[in-house]
């Protein structure tokens, strides 16, 4: 008789350790789907935005170098400055993004002032 009961009772042996496992797969396979990963590197911007960064800090910078200049002349100098100073803030307004411009609409320099023409 006791033969009997060790045939019965390795069928639930069985039973019980596949079902182990399978929890154990089903808890490590929701784990592993579950846990964030990592946040991929910011990609590098294209050639053309860089360009344009580079076009639009050198705009500004010679923007305020001509309106250090019309501030320093006077008559026709200053006119002259007056209107690169405008040139330059068109080509500005230009190579801005619509994100970059200020609360009115105009282009902001580094400083945070505005690129209005004088």
């Amino acid at each position: 008789m006791k033969d009997d009961t060790r045939e019965n009772s390795r069928p639930r042996n069985f039973f019980r350790y596949a079902l182990l496992c399978f929890t154990a797969f089903l808890v490590l396979s929701l784990g592993f789907a579950l846990i964030p990963r990592e946040a991929p590197a910011p990609a590098v911007p294209p050639f053309s935005e860089q360009a344009r960064a580079s076009a639009l800090a050198e705009t500004m910078r010679l923007r305020a170098a001509g309106h250090e200049l019309a501030e320093g002349a006077s008559g026709a100098q200053r006119q002259l400055f007056s209107r690169t100073v405008t040139l330059l803030t068109t080509q500005a307004r230009a190579l801005v993004l619509p994100a970059e411009n200020g609360p009115d609409g105009d282009v902001c320099a580094d400083d945070g002032r505005h690129a209005r023409p004088p």
